[in-house]
């Protein structure tokens, strides 16, 4: 009996997964905006109805599918932050600056983390812009992961304000400014106009990073040193561990 029941659960997980590969590679294919339930149901070859006994709309399908991009995405920053703990522990750098050179690696982490994590990456920016239909049980869904990432980039604040490494400032709205800002530069990655090539976005988002760091108050001669303690050509091996 208990075989038959962890089978079952076994198969019912492995269809939930089946949806959401679905309903990724619609979204990648054909935007949010023309995602539909048939759509999906058609892609995995079963029962508008079926796909209903898991998901109870188009937002709870896109919301479970957000909420475990964000999941995936916040082990990479956290992995990340560990392993710089690491590099940090080999360099000759006082607290001070080891607290910024945490913010200037967060920062950087969501600039690299497309290279890491390509699909969420992508499905984050296209939410950006998109009407996603989440009711308040979808955002029920995703909120708890999305504030559980955001809270370690808050931390991060408090602990660098509480060392006078930056001004005393609200962590949690200086939070939202700073994901949100690194955020909107990069969707200029999908900007199509003439000259628009002219540009490389991931070096403007490391700018308005480091420019939001210095109106937070950082001095000049420490942020320098962070930014020396993590080169922006350090942040995927420290988002995937591939030097380990």
């Amino acid at each position: 009996m208990i075989q038959t029941s962890e089978r079952r659960e076994r198969s019912r997980a492995a269809r939930r997964d089946a949806f959401l590969d679905a309903t990724r590679e619609l979204i990648e294919e054909h935007g949010i905006e023309a995602l539909t339930i048939k759509a999906v149901a058609e892609r995995v070859d079963c029962a508008v109805g079926t796909l209903y006994t898991y998901f109870s709309s188009k937002g709870a399908l896109v919301a479970a599918l957000q909420a475990e991009a964000i999941t995936r995405l916040g082990a990479a920053y956290s992995g990340a932050a560990d392993r710089l703990e690491d590099d940090l522990a080999t360099l000759a750098i006082d607290v001070d600056t080891a607290a910024l050179a945490r913010l200037v690696a967060f920062g950087r982490s969501i600039i690299a983390v497309g290279q890491v994590l390509p699909e969420e990456y992508r499905l984050q920016q296209r939410l950006l812009s998109a009407q996603t239909g989440y009711d308040d049980d979808d955002l029920a869904l995703v909120a708890p992961v999305a504030f559980a990432v955001l809270a370690r980039p808050e931390r991060l604040l408090r602990e660098a304000a509480a060392l006078g490494v930056i001004d005393d400032g609200d962590a949690f709205d200086r939070t939202i400014a700073w994901v949100a800002g690194i955020n909107g530069v990069l969707t200029l990655a999908s900007v199509q106009w003439p000259g628009a090539d002219g540009f490389d976005p991931a070096s403007l988002a490391d700018m308005l990073h480091l420019d939001l760091l210095r109106g937070w108050g950082a001095e000049p001669g420490a942020l320098a040193a962070a930014d020396a303690a993590v080169p922006r050509s350090r942040m995927a091996a420290l988002l995937d561990g591939s030097d380990r």
